[in-house]
């Protein structure tokens, strides 16, 4: 049974979580587009980028394990005797696994991952028809006519910063698309040689997501003015006690229903400069 496996039914965390990074586009809204009630701090931002930006939350565990139990989605309550201990990294793992892609897609530069050479090898390694002649160096194709798409913007393709310059658009955009095709395809069919390196980079002490919490918010209208001009989604981190559940269906995949949060903060990995 792989390690993902024992995420695949309804499930709840019983041990709760400090951390979790939410994607809004700027500016942050100031009230609900649903409802039209205002937003008048941070905390009531938390769980809504699903309904304000079509983003999913993904809760960050700690670098040890996290204890899961059996959810009865009727109540929406954990079920007794049923605990289950999870490496933390696991969890995170299943996260990147199941978020949708237009999530996903934006975790990868803010921590500074990139394919790696043996990354790429390996997955050509893996993928490539047998027949195709490939260098022994890299593992690419030595005829470039049987390079996947993927292959030719490894560089580009996770690079979420729409360009300023119109000349410039469409090929961004031809290069997320292929990004967001590549971690679709290979978070499910090839996981360990994709998410684990990412995994690591998310939970990186120096480089990680717990690096760069630039500004705290405390006011909600200042700092959604002060972020308003950004070329990619904003990142903020939510740091509180977060109890997340999965139910395998609806959106977003997780969600916590009980929660504490405690401050908030725009996280910035040299992503610009705020006014």
């Amino acid at each position: 049974m792989s390690n993902l496996e024992i995420f695949q039914k309804p499930f709840g965390v019983k041990n709760y979580l400090n951390t979790c990074v939410e994607f809004f586009n700027a500016p942050l809204p100031l009230k609900s587009s649903e409802t039209d009630e205002d937003f008048s701090d941070a905390f009531d931002l938390f769980q809504q980028s699903s309904r304000e930006s079509y983003f999913e939350p993904v809760f960050i565990p700690s670098d040890g394990d996290v204890t899961i139990c059996n959810l009865d989605i009727d109540h929406f309550e954990l079920i007794p005797d049923t605990d289950q201990i999870v490496s933390g990294k696991d969890f995170l793992k299943f996260q990147l696994q199941t978020i949708n892609i237009e999530t996903l897609i934006q975790i990868p530069t803010r921590v500074d991952f990139s394919l790696s050479e043996e990354t790429i090898k390996n997955l050509l390694k893996e993928t490539l028809d047998p027949s195709i002649e490939v260098d022994e160096a890299d593992g690419y194709p030595t005829d470039e006519i049987h390079w996947p798409e993927w292959l030719h913007c490894t560089d580009y393709m996770f690079d979420i910063h729409k360009p300023d310059e119109e000349e410039y658009l469409e090929e961004w955009e031809t290069n997320v698309k292929t990004g967001m095709e590549f971690l679709e395809k290979f978070r499910k069919t090839h996981p360990d040689l994709l998410l684990n390196p990412l995994v690591e980079a998310i939970l990186d002490n120096d480089w990680g997501i717990y690096n760069n919490w630039e500004t705290k918010i405390e006011n909600l209208s200042a700092i959604s003015n002060a972020y308003s001009h950004w070329n990619c989604p904003l990142m903020v981190m939510y740091s509180g006690k977060l109890w997340p559940q999965y139910t395998t269906s609806g959106f977003p995949s997780f969600h916590s229903p009980d929660y504490k949060i405690y401050d908030a903060h725009i996280r910035n990995n040299d992503e610009g400069e705020p006014n």
